[in-house]
């Protein structure tokens, strides 16, 4: 229905960008639309926490990777604020 959709669009946009920095992700054939998993290519560090939470971007870590799973509230605004995290992050590696 349309909240798949809604997510599945979101998280797709999410793979893109994070390829694009340089992290890996789950590609959208391995995975369900309403969540995904983000391996940041420096992994997962306290600075990268830190730029997250002063954004009020909320994501699980697991392991050495962020989980992200969109829902019906979330833009696509919200995508790119976590992907211009990702790539700041990915630049001072």
């Amino acid at each position: 229905g349309g909240i798949h959709v809604t997510t599945a669009a979101l998280t797709l946009r999410a793979e893109q960008g994070a390829a694009e920095s340089g992290a890996t992700a789950v590609p959208q054939r391995d995975r369900v639309g309403h969540l995904i998993g983000i391996r940041p290519r420096s992994g997962v560090r306290p600075r990268l926490l830190a730029a997250l939470s002063a954004e009020n971007i909320y994501v699980s870590i697991r392991d050495n990777a962020i989980r992200v799973a969109p829902h019906v509230y979330n833009t696509e605004a919200d995508i790119l604020r976590l992907l211009a995290i990702l790539h700041a992050d990915a630049d001072r590696s």
